[in-house]
């Protein structure tokens, strides 16, 4: 199991932005996401098909 995150990026950003849809903002968004991915990747790519990249119960439980 994977997880692509971008938490320090996201808790920059109020809750009332889960309600904007500009296309500037959503760019914003796209631009975080693509970002974070690309840092992912960069990370544990070696680690796709052999392990997973998150501790599951350590992150959630």
């Amino acid at each position: 199991m994977h997880m692509v995150e971008s938490e320090a990026e996201l808790s920059q950003l109020g809750s009332a932005t889960k309600l904007l849809i500009e296309p500037a903002f959503l760019q914003h968004m796209f631009e975080l996401g693509r970002g974070a991915a690309d840092r992912w990747i960069a990370a544990s790519f070696e680690q796709i098909g052999v392990r997973s990249s998150i501790n599951v119960p350590e992150r959630f439980l």
